[in-house]
């Protein structure tokens, strides 16, 4: 609907509405990948920037089997017993949307609260000549559904330092250690089954931990399994899909610049980790209403900041 209005309207703000550029980072870099898979937005933009997100990232779709699994123990926990998806549906329109935003992570079962990093509604495939995304999303991209436009897509050099920032810093090492198969992601998990996920943990615990348990000396081990897992493998098999099915061109990046002191309110898990968490980069882009983000003239973070814009910006124009 945005976009399509947009597309209508661009033009009297001095716009090109056949030079439209969409972006976002995090879940918006996982929207503009949706978009890229959507049949609606066919002509509508027409270059994508994708940061740190993407549709293939575990944490950013589910299979409609879970989703509606899901949706019922939701629908439960805030007083609808049925097994009705339409009962269920016209249920919860009625219940204010803060209450269902208070209540949605009583969808999960209580195994998925033992994952991390586990969001209890995201995206999902549906039915339908109007479906927004009418399959699974490897599913289309290895069919060469997608929007075949010029691609940026990247990601921070420590992700998986979400894990360990002040979002998430509830998690128990002990508990992870104890139930290490609950770091397989659960769209592996769910497919694959407890037994094999288990042998699939300790191969992870021997390539990355090298057979040590997680602990406080092993948090960047267990950062770099974190990146991989949850963000590296998504973007990886992005790019690898895209490049095979598109002739349009494909940039993609690493960031990996050492946070200045001021952003040291930013919450990014423990200093002596190296690398960039997630969603450092915006600290480049945009100005902070909290946080202090003017750096001193042609400092490193300021050219850092000039070559962000300065690459983006360009892209967009030509």
């Amino acid at each position: 609907m945005a976009l399509t209005w947009v597309n209508k309207n661009i033009s009297k703000f001095g716009g090109d509405p056949d030079n439209v550029t969409i972006f976002g980072e995090s879940a918006g870099g996982a929207s503009v990948h949706y978009l890229l898979l959507a049949p609606s937005a066919k002509g509508l933009f027409h270059k994508a920037i994708a940061q740190s997100g993407s549709a293939l990232i575990p944490i950013c779709h589910l299979s409609s089997s879970v989703s509606t699994q899901r949706a019922f123990r939701l629908g439960q926990a805030l007083g609808c017993e049925t097994k009705d998806p339409q009962h269920l549906a016209d249920f919860l329109r009625t219940v204010p949307a803060e209450k269902i935003v208070l209540a949605h992570r009583k969808g999960l079962s209580k195994e998925e609260r033992q994952h991390l990093m586990t969001i209890p509604f995201s995206t999902t495939e549906e039915f339908g000549s109007d479906a927004f995304i009418p399959g699974d999303p490897v599913k289309l991209m290895k069919e060469g559904r997608f929007h075949k436009v010029p691609f940026i897509t990247g990601v921070t050099s420590a992700e998986g330092k979400l894990a360990l920032s002040d979002v998430f810093r509830s998690i128990d090492l002990s508990k992870i250690e104890k139930n290490f198969h609950n770091v397989v992601p659960y769209n592996m998990r769910h497919k694959l089954g407890t037994q094999r996920c288990k042998e699939i943990a300790e191969k992870l615990r021997k390539f990355y931990f090298e057979n040590k348990p997680l602990t406080e000396e092993t948090l960047e081990e267990f950062v770099a399994m974190q990146s991989d897992l949850i963000f590296n493998h998504g973007f990886y098999k992005t790019v690898t899909l895209q490049v095979e099915r598109s002739n349009s061109p494909i940039y993609t990046y690493e960031y990996d610049h050492k946070k200045p002191a001021q952003l040291d309110m930013y919450p990014t898990g423990p200093k002596h980790i190296p690398g960039s968490c997630h969603a450092e980069e915006l600290f480049f882009m945009f100005r902070n209403v909290y946080l202090s983000t003017d750096y001193e003239p042609d400092s490193a973070d300021d050219r850092v900041r000039t070559y962000i814009i300065k690459f983006w910006t360009n892209f967009a124009k030509t």
